[in-house]
């Protein structure tokens, strides 16, 4: 696999760009070599990974009492659980090092000592070994799949995301397939989700912008980029067939 990142497909021009990426690591590895902004998807405390592995799908484990060893002893976990390293959100507390981790820690708390609630977004800057790839970060909380309310919390994810992006005048972001990962949805339905919510943010673009906002979705290898070319087709022919006159 290369280690850098590669364009696969634009799936939309205009005024908006959506892009399809592959990357062995989108954080290490963004597209274009630098990104202004980096979706990450997080958890509610923003406290990055904690645990030394997890449950992909939930539910997230409650910390280890103090004086108990939270650290990986290089033991298998299992094939349904991840390690830090596995997913963006810990890539990130790792590389955002003690700057992230303390410019996070003052953001105001709300209920279950939640920073930020499934499907909305939190804007801070980069800090330390994100720096040079990224000058933003945008923190969103997808839901676990077992969520009723799951396609629509994910689908405001990346709206949310991309409008706090946008607001302060960034025209690149990227994100990964948001809600594969640890919060266990089907990688079909995530790309479907996200091809959705790109085609809708796309849409609401303005016609009076002067230079093209461009959001890059990165995914890890050529099958997962096909599965969301393959819902963006079914997503044009639906889009179509809704159009044409009876």
């Amino acid at each position: 696999m290369s280690s850098s990142a590669r364009l696969f497909r634009v799936l939309r021009q205009g005024a908006r760009r959506f892009e399809l990426w592959i990357t062995p690591d989108v954080v290490a590895h963004p597209p274009h070599g630098f990104c202004e902004v980096l979706i990450n998807p997080a958890n509610a405390t923003l406290f990055g990974t904690r645990l030394p592995y997890f449950p992909r799908g939930g539910p997230v484990p409650k910390p280890p009492p103090p004086g108990v060893a939270s650290q990986w002893g290089g033991m298998e976990a299992g094939e349904h659980m991840l390690y830090p390293q596995q997913v963006v959100d810990g890539r990130v507390t790792l590389l955002g090092g003690s700057g992230l981790r303390q410019h996070l820690t003052q953001l105001p708390v709300g209920e279950d000592n939640a920073r930020c609630a499934e499907g909305d977004a939190v804007f801070t800057p980069a800090f330390g070994d994100l720096v040079p790839r990224f000058k933003y970060l945008v923190h969103t909380v997808p839901p676990f799949y077992s969520n009723p309310a799951w396609s629509s919390l994910l689908h405001q994810c990346y709206l949310r995301a991309l409008e706090e992006a946008l607001k302060r005048g960034s025209l690149t972001c990227v994100t990964p397939l948001l809600g594969a990962g640890a919060r266990g949805a089907p990688v079909s339905c995530a790309s479907q989700v996200a091809v959705e919510a790109a085609f809708t943010w796309c849409s609401e673009a303005s016609t009076d912008s002067r230079e093209p906002q461009v959001l890059c979705l990165a995914v890890l290898g050529e099958e997962v980029a096909q599965t969301v070319i393959d819902a963006a087709k079914h997503l044009d022919t639906t889009q179509s067939a809704e159009k044409a006159p009876k």
